[in-house]
């Protein structure tokens, strides 16, 4: 069997590498298959010439600097999403803190949280961690990845801050924000829980917002990342809850915005 050159693209390749257990450079120089691999292609070939996430194939997503397990039901983090830890880290070391509690909320497979909680310890930042989210699927992942990465974290299946004790130095926030029709391509895929709003997009926002007083410490951070268009609504909800929200960027139609004690 031959593969047509046109039908692989840089998703295809990695799918057929980990299909064929070859590596992507073998894949491209020998386009013709054994009737035994061809078998193989045959019965993945819906998931192996589609939208079909690659990382949900391989189970196995990258995110910063690190590979994480990831599950088809659990969302896969997005290259943008990285913004977050960024921002987190360049608090600290602008505060000069050498310890941290750090709260992911809606964590999905906990990459964002891991990350900060690695990059803290590299850093000979003082850390601990607690994943958050309501999906019992995500949190099995969660578990994995901590175990993958081998960091000890509290894992809390929660409706947001329904069963969560404590204060925070730290809380990331990445709830679900999409509108329906936004749910095309490889996206289809994934978990819609875990993808699509409120219908007025906010209800999460207010919900987390109403409730971050009372989980966070005297100097605090919380970054969240929502839809570009929802930013002018989430501003002025926060201006009614009196908090200090400012929008620090966007980014391919995806807002990151922040609450801090200064």
């Amino acid at each position: 069997m031959r593969i047509n050159g046109h039908l692989l693209t840089k998703s295809v390749l990695k799918k057929l590498s980990h299909c064929l257990k070859r590596t992507e450079a073998s894949v491209i120089a020998n386009l013709v298959f054994t009737d035994k691999e061809f078998q193989k292609i045959k019965r993945k070939e819906n998931k192996l010439f589609s939208n079909y996430p690659v990382e949900y194939l391989i189970g196995q997503c990258d995110f910063y600097k690190y590979k994480f397990y990831i599950q088809r039901g659990v969302f896969i983090p997005r290259p943008e999403t990285e913004n977050i830890v960024e921002f987190v880290l360049d608090w600290l070391k602008s505060k000069k803190i050498d310890s941290a509690k750090i709260l992911d909320l809606c964590s999905g497979s906990g990459c964002v949280g891991i990350t900060i909680l690695l990059e803290c310890l590299r850093q000979g930042i003082r850390a601990s961690l607690t994943l958050v989210d309501k999906s019992k699927k995500a949190i099995a992942t969660c578990l994995k990845n901590t175990k993958l990465h081998k960091i000890n974290a509290a894992v809390i299946q929660s409706d947001l801050f329904k069963h969560v004790k404590g204060k925070f130095t730290v809380i990331v926030f990445n709830p679900p924000y999409l509108m329906p029709n936004e749910i095309t391509g490889s996206l289809q895929y994934e978990p819609r829980r875990a993808l699509v709003g409120s219908k007025d997009g906010i209800t999460l926002y207010k919900s987390f917002f109403e409730n971050l007083p009372s989980f966070v410490e005297d100097d605090f951070l919380t970054v969240m990342e929502t839809s570009e268009a929802l930013v002018p609504k989430l501003i002025t909800l926060g201006q009614k809850l009196k908090l200090n929200l400012r929008l620090i960027k966007t980014e391919s139609k995806v807002a990151f915005l922040a609450v801090s004690s200064v």
